[in-house]
């Protein structure tokens, strides 16, 4: 916060007229935007989004799985998130500060900002395809009101355990208030994994029914037996 000098003159003038000038100084320090700490073992950040790859727009997804999370927030806001104090300022989405906390877990994960829309998109490379996964859209650059979708869904490496496990990832975004002072920030996205289902054999209805009658190049009797799939 540097500080702006100024010298203000004054005039003394005592009975008879005669004048002396004299000078006070002024210092108005400045003011600059502030951010919560990121979300980390200490948690003073707990401004998050939770999505589940269930609930992608473009997949068919399993709810109700091993382990489903069962959360899925698509719109929120970074009010007190963030201030960007007396000069005023706007919000945007951050790239480069944007970062993927699982790892390993979660390979081939890149982040990018639209240039003409200022949305922020996070990709990850499947196979030959590089995959919009998550596209998140600031609707207001003062408030940080902002429009969440998961496109499609996230490969989370297996934990092992074949249950929906968490993915983790920090979204960058700076504040820049009205003299161009900035801060940065991150918003904590979780997203949870899908596993496959099958119905239990109890309640499943579908079989498979053969018969030794008609196994091919033999010469079965078929119609001939008392079970009355003989011949399927």
């Amino acid at each position: 916060e540097n500080e702006a000098s100024f010298v203000i003159g004054f005039t003394v003038t005592d009975g008879d007229g005669d004048k002396a000038d004299g000078n006070l100084t002024l210092l108005i320090d400045d003011d600059t935007p502030t951010v919560l700490p990121t979300y980390d073992s200490v948690m003073t950040n707990n401004y998050r989004i939770i999505s589940d790859d269930d609930t992608a727009r473009d997949v068919t997804g399993n709810q109700g799985g091993n382990g489903d999370s069962g959360e899925w927030h698509k719109t929120g806001n970074l009010v007190g998130a963030f201030s960007a104090g007396a000069d005023g300022g706007t919000v945007a989405w951050n790239a480069v500060n944007s970062s993927n906390e699982s790892g390993d877990l979660t390979p081939g994960i890149t982040f990018e900002i639209d240039p003409n829309t200022g949305s922020l998109s996070m990709f990850q490379q499947q196979g030959t395809e590089k995959v919009q996964i998550v596209e998140i859209t600031m609707e207001d650059t003062t408030t940080g009101q902002y429009t969440y979708t998961q496109i499609n869904n996230l490969l989370h490496v297996n934990d092992g355990q074949n249950t929906e496990n968490d993915a983790k990832f920090l979204l960058g975004f700076t504040v820049t208030d009205g003299d161009g002072d900035k801060a940065d920030g991150k918003l904590q996205l979780i997203i949870d994994d899908d596993t496959p289902t099958v119905v239990p054999y109890e309640t499943n209805t579908m079989r498979i029914i053969s018969d030794d009658d008609t196994v091919a190049g033999l010469n079965g009797n078929s119609g001939y037996g008392n079970n009355p799939s003989d011949g399927a």
